[in-house]
């Protein structure tokens, strides 16, 4: 019943999702979701510029505010969760939400590679909340706008490990790729606080963010640490706010 009232409530609030032809649960207690054939690519499955992977990302937050708005969460963004049609448009395509916190007694871990994408608390077992999605969209941003995941490409990720601060070893997404998004490593910075308290609220709050810091030109700023870093001005930076990063300084 869960299962059949979450995709009742997600089909009346996006629209930009392959075509549903049917969803329920079999006479064996099994939930299915069947949509129309669609010829897909994964957002990641392509060399993208620093503008069309900020439009990619404020186009994810879009589909995402009116679920959050509403209280439903994806709890299992990752990889695949978005994909492009043949004509380019951005879908979700990941609806069923097996980590969602009501559902946690009964979810199974997820593959290696989606684990990059789990926030602290679902790590430790205390299920996710609307915060877990901003995590998640915090990695998904960051590979986005660097073509790297935080940790690298490492599988030894352990699915019960404890509150971690990722930023604190991982380099702010301008330093990886200087053509980012001037609000990139603020907005990504606190979606990934180990505190889900820290985070966002929602995709609708980090979008309203976002576009006012594009509107106005200025980043967000913020109390995260890629927000607070140090920068040390050079004889090459002079004159522009690049500079040496000083790594984990505050």
């Amino acid at each position: 019943i869960r299962f059949v009232e979450r995709l009742k409530r997600v089909s009346t609030l996006v629209t930009a999702t392959p075509p549903v032809k049917n969803f329920g649960v079999d006479s064996r207690g099994t939930a299915y979701l069947a949509t129309d054939y669609f010829r897909g690519r994964g957002v990641l499955d392509q060399t993208l510029s620093s503008k069309m992977a900020e439009r990619l990302f404020i186009e994810m937050l879009q589909i995402l505010a009116p679920l959050h708005l509403n209280g439903v969460l994806l709890s299992d963004i990752s990889v695949d969760s978005f994909q492009l049609n043949d004509r380019g448009q951005l879908l979700l395509v990941g609806l069923l939400g097996s980590f969602e916190a009501a559902a946690k007694s009964t979810a199974i871990l997820p593959p290696v590679e989606t684990l990059h994408f789990l926030a602290p608390e679902q790590r430790g077992g205390t299920g996710a909340e609307l915060a877990s999605d901003v995590y998640a969209l915090g990695v998904l941003g960051y590979r986005l706008f660097t073509g790297r995941f935080l940790q690298g490409d490492r599988t030894d990720i352990h699915p019960t490990s404890g509150p971690e601060d990722v930023t604190q070893y991982a380099p702010p997404p301008s330093t990886v790729k200087n053509d980012v998004p001037h609000w990139a490593d603020d907005v990504i910075g606190r979606c990934l606080d180990p505190q889900p308290g820290q985070r966002f609220r929602d995709a609708a709050e980090m979008m309203d963010v976002i576009l006012k810091s594009l509107q106005s030109g200025i980043p967000p700023g913020g109390e995260n640490r890629w927000s607070k870093r140090s920068v040390i001005p050079t004889a090459k930076s002079k004159g522009s706010q690049k500079g040496t990063e000083q790594s984990g300084a505050e």
